[in-house]
């Protein structure tokens, strides 16, 4: 039954192939003036500007970052950003965590968190010259529940064509120390977002 195993490769890797090339979805790119100023318990305080260059070497094709808060002060910023075609195959866009790491920050602990929705969020606390901060991230895909893959699990991509298009949104909040919320509010306003950014990618 070897032939079914080399079957079954032969068709992942035409689908890989035909997602990258956008033949079995387009890339539909978001307005992403339509993110919610009020996210779970948190509200947008103000949009901060960017310049391209800020944004290494892959930029993105749309992005907004803001600043949220709740009621007791606690908050951070919310980073947004768009990529028409998912660099796969070479590792791009990148990890959250790891353009960090690579920005001279160190790791002190990191932890898996699961939301209300099931979605999975990558934790991860960093210091740099005396700053220490709280970052969560994800990456989404179009009609797939963030996981820690970039891909997602097959098995869950499957279930909607809609799912292998072929743009990503990669998603982080950043908080410093001292104002992290707690994790009850932290999910519950990733949850909001997530559904708001799949409802932003299929309209």
């Amino acid at each position: 039954m070897r032939w079914v195993s080399w079957i079954a490769l032969a068709a992942a890797g035409l689908l890989s192939i035909s997602s990258h090339l956008g033949w079995v979805g387009e890339a539909h790119p978001p307005d992403l003036d339509q993110v919610p100023a009020k996210l779970g318990p948190f509200e947008r305080k103000q949009d901060h500007d960017l310049v391209p260059e800020d944004l290494g070497e892959l930029v993105p094709d749309r992005f907004r970052f803001s600043e949220y808060r709740g009621e007791d002060g606690n908050g951070g910023n919310l980073f947004i950003a768009y990529y028409a075609r998912a660099r796969s195959w070479s590792g791009r866009p990148h990890d959250v965590g790891q353009c960090y790491l690579a920005a001279g920050w160190q790791d002190k602990k990191e932890r898996i968190l699961t939301t209300p929705a099931g979605a999975t969020l990558h934790e991860k606390h960093l210091t740099r010259q005396g700053r220490d901060v709280v970052v969560v991230y994800w990456w989404q895909r179009p009609g797939v529940l963030p996981a820690m893959a970039m891909t997602g699990s097959l098995k869950t991509r499957f279930r909607s064509l809609f799912s292998f298009r072929p743009d990503l949104v990669t998603v982080s909040w950043e908080f410093e120390a001292n104002e992290v919320p707690t994790d009850q509010a932290i999910l519950e306003a990733s949850d909001d977002l997530i559904t708001a950014i799949d409802r932003m990618l299929a309209e």
